[in-house]
C-alpha cells in the first residue's frame, strides 16, 4: 500500500496490524480487544493465563479492568531506524534523516507523495479512525502540530522509560552457570 515489498520496510499498519485469534482454556470466550496491543502484551497476557508470576511491562489483556494504552514499534535496518506510537485514534511516524531519504527515493521511483520536509528527524501524523490507510498526513495542519507535539512528547517520555529499564536489566544480569556458556558456545552463540 506505500510502496514497499516485504517487512523491515515502514510500519504503516499493513505491515504491523496483525490480528491474532487465540483460545485460551479457562480464558473468556468471544473477547475481541479492538485496541493496538504490544507483543510485551502478549508475553503479559500468556504468563497470566498460565499462572505465572509477571513483572515486566505488558498488559494482561484478559484482564477486564486492562486500560488501553499507547503502542510503541521500532524498526532499526543498518542506519534507519523509524518509530510509531499509536496513541487513541492518531498515529505518529517518526523517522530518522536516512530513513527518510530511503523512502523519499523509493516513492520518487513509483511516482507517489514526497515525504516532508528535509530536518534530521521527520514525523508523520495520521487520525486511523478516519485515514485506515495512512494516506492524509495531518502533522502540518494546525491540529495534527498540535498533537503531534504533544505525541512527539509522550515517545520522548516513553524512550526515556526504556532507555532506564534497559540499563537497569543490563546490571542485573545472571552469572551463567559455565556448562550453559559452553553448550552457547558450541552452538555459535557466544565467542
Amino acid at each position: 500500500e506505500h510502496g514497499g515489498i516485504g517487512h523491515g520496510q515502514s510500519l504503516y499498519d499493513e505491515l504491523i496490524n496483525v490480528p491474532l485469534v487465540a483460545t485460551v482454556p479457562g480464558g473468556p470466550c468471544g473477547l475481541r480487544i479492538d485496541q493496538p496491543v504490544s507483543h510485551v502484551d502478549l508475553a503479559a497476557t500468556l504468563l497470566a493465563a498460565a499462572r505465572i508470576e509477571h513483572h515486566g511491562t505488558g498488559v494482561n489483556l484478559l484482564d477486564p479492568d486492562a486500560k488501553p494504552r499507547p503502542v510503541v514499534s521500532e524498526l532499526r535496518i543498518h542506519q534507519r531506524f523509524v518509530q510509531t506510537l499509536v496513541s487513541g485514534k492518531w498515529k505518529l511516524h517518526l523517522r530518522n534523516r536516512a530513513a527518510a531519504e530511503y523512502a523519499a527515493k523509493k516513492q520518487a521511483r513509483q511516482e507517489c507523495r514526497p515525504i516532508g520536509s528535509a530536518s534530521d528527524n521527520l514525523y508523520e501524523l495520521y487520525d486511523l479512525r478516519r485515514d485506515h490507510q495512512e494516506r492524509s498526513d495531518l502533522v502540518q495542519t494546525p491540529v495534527g502540530g498540535t498533537v503531534a507535539g504533544n505525541l512527539r512528547s509522550e515517545l520522548a517520555e516513553w524512550q526515556h522509560r526504556a532507555t532506564a529499564a534497559a540499563a537497569a536489566a543490563q546490571s542485573e544480569q545472571p552469572e551463567l552457570e559455565l556448562a550453559v556458556v559452553e553448550r552457547l558456545r558450541a552452538l555459535g552463540y557466544l565467542d
